[in-house]
């Protein structure tokens, strides 16, 4: 099982395309569900990493809380989407010509244009992803932050002219910096310099 998706939200997605078994032995043309919560494991790692140039791993609130304390719409939802979708991609990849009731190329291209289109957009379309930028020159995303989902203080552009949200990545400062005010909109420049002590920045006394 993995750690933001389940076997049955999958299983629903490839039904009547792939057959999966508890017992491979005894079912060897079967994906066996061992095999499914491991594909499972290491798509939702897949989509942590595409989405670190942006948020962290693994996938937190802003005050460091588990992914189940994250809202439920649209943060979690947009998030299982993406692991469901690269779950079916990496099952049909896997099984393909075993187990599987009919051709799913088709539909295993269609989750990958999904998938592709959420996090990077459509250019032609005129639809923004999760890391769709602004303004390349300023390095800044087009889309507001997903709610509550903890930003990556080494991120590659940097969320701003989101009221709330700090205009902070890691091209402008060092890690342990952005790293305080990235995620608490409280922290400014300001008060950041006034209210913590130097060696919380630098390490030094």
């Amino acid at each position: 099982m993995g750690r933001y998706i389940n076997q049955e939200a999958v299983l629903v997605r490839l039904r009547g395309k792939v057959k999966t078994t508890d017992n491979p032995d005894a079912e060897p043309d079967r994906m066996p569900l061992l095999l499914l919560n491991r594909l499972i494991n290491e798509s939702e790692g897949q989509v942590e990493m595409d989405l670190s140039p942006r948020y962290l791993a693994p996938f937190q609130t802003s005050d460091g809380n588990s992914f189940s304390q994250l809202p439920e719409r649209p943060t979690k939802e947009m998030l299982r989407t993406l692991c469901e979708l690269l779950s079916v991609i990496r099952v049909l990849e896997t099984d393909f010509g075993r187990g599987s009731s009919s051709d799913a190329s088709k539909y295993a291209d269609s989750c990958q244009k999904r998938y592709n289109v959420i996090i990077y957009g459509d250019s032609e379309k005129k639809i923004p992803g999760l890391l769709s930028l602004r303004d390349e020159t300023y390095n800044t995303f087009r889309l507001p932050p997903l709610p509550g989902l903890r930003s990556n203080y080494q991120a590659a552009a940097m969320d701003t002219g989101f009221a709330g949200y700090i205009a902070r990545s890691d091209d402008f400062s060092g890690g342990a910096y952005p790293a305080m005010q990235i995620n608490d909109p409280s922290e400014t420049f300001w008060n950041g310099v006034i209210d913590h002590d130097p060696q919380d920045f630098t390490g030094n006394g």
